[in-house]
């Protein structure tokens, strides 16, 4: 019995690289320039998230005084994925300003979030620690901001960074990866 598996799966194996040849043959350029876009799309988000991380490192507390503060629940159309295209879903939106002092001069704080800026997914883990963290901000609090030595003008007061984001690099990197190599194999397979 064991004998017959042997030539079932090499020929299970050979139709199966038939038919990933043919895929390829006829998906090439497609195959090619989305495979591009994908590392594209990875090196340009993987700067990105390089860029905040060096800022959040180099971040000084510091204190600042509430000038504003407002939170609202904003319906928007979601174009992304797991919602999908038209979907509606709630946003919490904040309306922030925080005023404070860095090497003598004031500047005036509008951001929360250095990843998420003042918009979050409403019932997410960030919508509810904002919940239990501004319950008492009122104009005048005082509160802690997170200021950039480099750039005073850029101030947070959630300075995190998401623990996803090499996970989701990783996935567009191999996925652009997976699209060239069947490109390659595609243009390969359909020589003469």
């Amino acid at each position: 019995m064991m004998t017959g598996a042997l030539p079932m799966a090499s020929t299970v194996l050979a139709q199966a690289q038939a038919l990933l040849d043919q895929l390829a043959r006829g998906l090439r350029w497609p195959l090619l320039g989305l495979g591009l876009m994908l590392l594209l799309a990875a090196g340009w988000t993987g700067w990105q998230v390089l860029d905040r991380q060096s800022v959040s490192e180099r971040m000084r507390p510091l204190p600042g005084r509430i000038e504003h503060f407002s939170t609202r629940v904003v319906r928007r159309s979601d174009f992304g994925l797991p919602a999908g295209p038209g979907v509606m879903v709630d946003e919490v939106e904040i309306d922030l300003s925080v005023r404070y002092v860095f090497s003598g001069r004031s500047h005036l704080a509008t951001r929360y979030s250095l990843t998420h800026g003042n918009r979050f997914a409403a019932g997410s883990g960030e919508a509810i620690a904002l919940q239990n963290n501004t319950s008492t901000w009122t104009p005048g609090a005082t509160v802690s901001l997170w200021v950039d030595p480099e750039q005073p003008s850029r101030a947070v007061i959630d300075k995190r960074l998401p623990d996803d984001s090499p996970a989701l690099l990783t996935l567009i990197a191999l996925s652009g990866f997976a699209m060239l190599w069947l490109s390659i194999r595609g243009f390969r397979s359909s020589r003469p």
